[in-house]
């Protein structure tokens, strides 16, 4: 659906999916081992499956977090006790490099599938 292999986005969970709704019409999109629903997709029926034909898009992660937003989450729940220290400071020396796909891909794709831009060939 995003024409990637893989996805980096941030994710800040308090909350979680904890299994699909029962219905063979929800795709799972991605996993991972912390949040085994990371995403879900629902299509227009008898449509292929593109973003244009998309009826339910939900996402565990937030595709809208730049890295100053998630500086300052990290930084004020690690003072607050949400956040451990030391996963703060793993966040601030390795993981605040990586890269984040949130608004260049995901955003990209929530554009074409609500007809704001042409999805690309």
């Amino acid at each position: 659906l995003f024409r990637v292999e893989e996805l980096n986005i941030q994710q800040m969970h308090r909350d979680h999916v904890p299994s699909l709704p029962p219905s063979n019409d929800i795709h799972l999109l991605a996993s991972t081992p912390i949040s085994p629903i990371q995403g879900m997709a629902m299509f227009f029926p008898s449509q292929p499956h593109t973003l244009q034909n998309t009826h339910i898009l939900t996402l565990q992660g937030h595709p809208e977090f730049v890295q100053d937003i998630v500086d300052q989450l990290v930084e004020l729940r690690s003072k607050s006790g949400i956040i451990p220290k030391d996963l703060a400071e793993e966040y601030f020396t390795v993981r605040r490099e990586w890269r984040n796909d949130g608004v260049d891909v995901i955003g990209s794709a929530i554009c074409t599938m609500l007809a704001v831009h042409e999805e690309e060939a």
